[in-house]
């Protein structure tokens, strides 16, 4: 009898996972995912060319970045900055205005104070005219105030975060985008930050990590596993119980669904989005079928189940669909 290789580094799980014959598909997951910066047109270019287009969100709104560089702008500074600032207007223009905290002599009839009195004074207003699809801050500067470095630094802060937000791909935005990404590849989510990924996808993973490690600090690494009989077992166990996982949380959210319609009636549209969930996940399972083989029955079996109790509970008979 053969013994088998023992297993005693990273290097030696890898190799034996990818030892043998062709894979059937690969472990992914990333690291070094922090100080992310990417042209946002680029990232969006590169996503759309491997067919990830929907990974990406939507471009945040002008006014949502001027708002993200004001709160990032401020947090930059410590407990003992004088400088403060205080969104005025949301009409046709977005505008924070500028405060700092000063000693005042003279009171609001121009009199002199026996003690200066300490008082936030707006002495500048950053803004952005909200018509426009791509505006560049105005600062206006009150024209009887004195220079100060800390104020101007926190503008010219504000004006450069705004303008990294609109234009760059950063952290948040772009690991989003890599776990989006994997569902569209049709990964399954073994735990957190890592996915098991069909070997159908494997070549725009490879483009993946290409375009991410060419822009960023970030590295994707994939272990090939393949297609021995101890792999296949191991992988058909992970997929049909991370399906079942799945099916529980939808499970577990059209019964609290279900539980709140005594307060108030469910459209026709949120019950058919559910109900429509069910038929996609049941739909991701047959993808899967090569990988699942037997448990695939049982999964189908599992969705239907539990798609149909939520139809019953909610509806009170079994259609296939509501009326939209």
């Amino acid at each position: 009898m053969t013994t088998p290789t023992p297993v005693r580094s990273l290097t030696d799980l890898k190799h034996h996972l990818a030892g043998g014959t062709a894979p059937i598909g690969a472990l992914v997951y990333w690291r070094g995912i922090h100080d992310v910066r990417i042209a946002r047109a680029a990232f969006r270019a590169a996503f759309d060319a491997m067919g990830l287009g929907k990974a990406v969100g939507r471009d945040p709104k002008p006014e949502a970045c001027l708002n993200m560089a004001a709160g990032v702008a401020v947090r930059r500074r410590d407990r003992k900055s004088t400088a403060k600032v205080q969104l005025k207007t949301k009409d046709t223009h977005a505008v924070y205005a500028v405060l700092m905290r000063r000693d005042v002599t003279t009171g609001a009839l121009g009199e002199t104070l026996q003690e200066p009195r300490i008082r936030y004074i707006e002495e500048a207003r950053v803004g952005i005219d909200r018509k426009q699809s791509n505006p560049t801050p105005q600062v206006v500067t009150a024209s009887n105030v004195a220079q100060d470095d800390g104020r101007d630094e926190l503008i010219a802060d504000m004006v450069r975060e705004y303008h990294d937000v609109m234009g760059c791909i950063r952290t948040q935005e772009a690991s989003e985008a890599l776990m989006l990404a994997m569902s569209l590849l049709g990964g399954l989510s073994l735990r957190p930050g890592v996915y098991f990924v069909p070997a159908r996808s494997m070549a725009t993973v490879v483009e993946l990590k290409a375009f991410m490690e060419s822009q960023s600090s970030v590295e994707i690494v994939a272990w090939d596993i393949a297609a021995t009989d101890a792999n296949a077992g191991e992988a058909r166990r992970d997929a049909r119980a991370a399906f079942l996982d799945r099916v529980k949380l939808l499970a577990d959210e059209c019964r609290t669904f279900t539980a709140g319609l005594g307060k108030e009636e469910a459209s026709a549209k949120s019950i058919n989005a559910r109900i429509k969930r069910f038929h996609d996940l049941e739909g991701q399972t047959q993808l899967y079928a090569d990988i699942l083989g037997d448990y695939a029955t049982e999964l189908h079996s599992v969705i239907t189940a539990a798609r149909d109790t939520f139809k019953r509970d909610v509806l009170g008979f079994d259609d296939e669909a509501v009326a939209a």
